[in-house]
């Protein structure tokens, strides 16, 4: 379930989520960050708009939330990136501090950005779990490629074992992103770009090599 699914759930009807779906209480709920990116300015950003959506999203009772996926384009000015990553970790600060389980969200966009990070999670060691964005594995092989080395490079740079949570590939893709990560867990975030994420046959590789 993405933050997308719980503000639009929410806005068609008062009750919580899990009521709405008849979830049972004990049922594990993972939030996924993903979400418009216009949704997340009005909604988690700027500060005065936040407290009331901790609340909505404390009444989900969620075992885990990943932090929001706050866009980073490669013709973005380099301050522009920089601030999206900012805010990226700034809601993922917010979560723990309203009580809220999170995992970090990490969209290095250049091998400084990659080694910042592996050194932000040696310091963080209680960390164990990431989550990173793979919704163009697929269809923009070029770009897959250079953000797979950017992920390696912050795998490469923690000694310790991480667990990945992909958003994005299809089951298809696993045994090639444990290879270079690790242990992942897959997440599609968008069932409609489901076919487009299909490795072709005989060239899975691709996107990697």
């Amino acid at each position: 379930m993405t933050i997308g699914d719980i503000i639009e759930g929410r806005r068609s009807c008062r009750r919580p989520i899990r009521e709405q779906n008849q979830l049972d209480c004990a049922a594990l709920m993972i939030i996924d960050g993903c979400c418009k990116d216009y949704v997340l300015d009005d909604i988690l950003w700027p500060q005065r708009r936040v407290l009331s959506f901790y609340d909505l999203l404390r009444a989900e009772a969620p075992c885990i939330i990943v932090a929001p996926d706050m866009s980073v384009y490669p013709d973005m000015p380099a301050c522009h990136k920089l601030y999206q990553i900012k805010r990226t970790f700034v809601m993922y600060a917010y979560f723990q501090r309203h009580g809220l389980t999170a995992i970090p969200f990490l969209a290095p966009d250049t091998n400084a950005h990659a080694e910042h990070l592996a050194s932000w999670l040696q310091a963080n060691a209680c960390i164990t779990h990431v989550a990173a964005s793979f919704q163009t594995l697929g269809r923009a092989p070029s770009t897959s490629r250079r953000h797979m080395l950017l992920l390696e490079r912050i795998r490469q740079g923690v000694p310790r074992r991480l667990v990945w949570m992909l958003i994005g590939p299809r089951e298809d893709w696993r045994s090639i992103l444990e290879t270079r990560l690790g242990r992942v867990s897959l997440v599609v975030a968008d069932p409609k770009f489901e076919d487009l994420r299909r490795p072709r046959k005989g060239a899975q590789l691709l996107p990697f090599c």
